[in-house]
């Protein structure tokens, strides 16, 4: 049953934010609400439409341009990647190398999307990708591969639906997933947004959202995730419990809770979904999350090889695992409990992790900056892995010589001390949002 309301909203196609697509999913969307919750909204986004017009390559390769690509033509960088999040840096560093344009696959026969941006990383601003760049299914033999892209930018409209459960309590929980979605987009995200009218509450009211450009939409921000997530919390007028995102329903999905959820967790899925006591900064829940609303999210641990692929299509037999996913996000709904004093473990642990000059700070009080000031000269924590940190809140990328902290910039650190900022700016939310004091022995 699950299964036949996916094919349906697939039927759309591919569904950029903005697009006359979404309009037509919308309509879908407000369908499957109908007699399952007492008042349906639809509440208009300002987002940035991105269309892809045309594109053709001269090498022996079937060929898609990546959102955001700019039109343009020219003799093309082939780079095989291993990963789509290899992108944004590869595509970087092309520019600055002089590239006409580029040309990434996987070489395994998909063909696939992926948001165009370029450095500075995980800010809220940005500039046009200044060269095309497109998806190849396969790495052609030709040693020259020319592309001519036609794409068209434009300012429109995308729509967050908001359909409302009433419960026997006024307490309050969002259950959220996205509609926009590229290519055929199954797994991500349209199962989410079909399990939404299957979750069940009793106890508190339940407020099913399915949201806009959380694939694209953002006006170039580098930081290109969850536009439409942020202008829902934006305008956020009441005060949730926490909120569970399902981000993208495959059978490896686990759940990413953050601190304070954990235990509770454990206890209301009784194994039937693995758990992660982490956050999960890339997708819609980290507009929640950092607004202090806890949050769960349904998602992936590892990238799965039809990410963002033509290949994204859910299979007949998958009905099983939705249909526990809906049970198990039904429980968290009426039974997940927030608890302080798990934060208080977890900022334990921070504590304890960071070298002996920072505890020593943390003791003097020092604001978040001045301790990017003075951290500068004390840490010595060697280079930082290529890998996220996002963790509650400030995301920290390092890329090639250069490490990127979400809404500061980009920097040349000499003493590479990423990952502690990253540590020291978490601890300092949590003592803001914690009523007790905390003493560093």
């Amino acid at each position: 049953m699950i299964v036949e309301v996916i094919k349906k909203l697939s039927s759309i196609g591919e569904v950029i934010a903005g697009s006359k697509e979404e309009r037509r999913l919308v309509d879908l969307i407000k369908e499957t609400f109908e007699g399952v919750a007492d008042d349906v909204r639809v509440v208009p986004v300002d987002v940035l439409n991105w269309q892809e017009k045309s594109v053709s390559v001269s090498c022996n390769a079937k060929a898609l341009s990546l959102t955001y690509s700019p039109s343009g033509a020219g003799k093309a960088k082939v780079i095989e990647v291993k990963s789509l999040f290899e992108i944004p840096k590869l595509y970087s560093q092309a520019i600055e190398e002089g590239a006409e344009a580029v040309a990434f696959t996987m070489n395994d026969g998909t063909l696939r999307r992926f948001v165009l941006k370029r450095s500075p990383f995980l800010q809220y601003y940005g500039e046009p990708p200044p060269i095309p760049a497109v998806f190849l299914d396969r790495k052609p033999n030709d040693e020259t591969c020319y592309v001519e892209v036609e794409t068209k930018f434009a300012p429109s409209v995308g729509y967050n639906v908001e359909a409302v459960r009433a419960g026997k309590t006024d307490e309050l929980v969002y259950v959220t997933a996205h509609h926009d979605h590229f290519l055929s987009g199954e797994h991500d995200d349209l199962a989410g947004v079909a399990l939404l009218p299957f979750i069940k509450n009793e106890k508190r009211t339940l407020k099913l959202v399915s949201l806009t450009a959380e694939e694209s939409g953002c006006y170039f921000d580098t930081l290109s995730w969850g536009c439409g997530a942020r202008a829902y919390v934006s305008s956020l007028r009441d005060s949730p419990k926490f909120v569970v995102d399902l981000d993208f329903l495959d059978p490896t999905s686990v759940l990413f809770v953050s601190p304070g959820l954990f235990k509770s967790a454990v206890g209301v899925v009784e194994s039937r979904i693995p758990i992660e006591r982490r956050p999960q900064a890339y997708t819609n829940s980290y507009a929640f999350l950092r607004k202090g609303i806890p949050t769960v999210t349904l998602s992936p641990k590892e990238e799965v090889s039809y990410y963002h692929s033509n290949k994204d299509v859910v299979e007949p037999q998958e009905e099983e695992v939705l249909e526990r996913f809906v049970n198990v996000i039904s429980g968290l709904v009426d039974s997940l409990e927030f608890k302080e004093s798990e934060i208080l473990e977890d900022v334990r642990e921070i504590l304890d992790s960071l070298p002996l000059e920072v505890r020593l700070k943390l003791v003097m009080g020092l604001s978040p900056q001045q301790y990017l000031s003075s951290f500068r000269m004390v840490m010595k924590t060697g280079r930082a892995r290529d890998r996220p940190f996002g963790e509650i809140l400030g995301i920290v990328e390092s890329f090639f010589d250069k490490v990127t902290i979400e809404g500061l910039g980009e920097f040349s650190p000499p003493q590479g001390l990423l990952e502690v900022l990253a540590r020291i700016r978490i601890l300092n939310e949590f003592l803001k949002t914690s009523s007790n004091k905390l003493t560093v022995s």
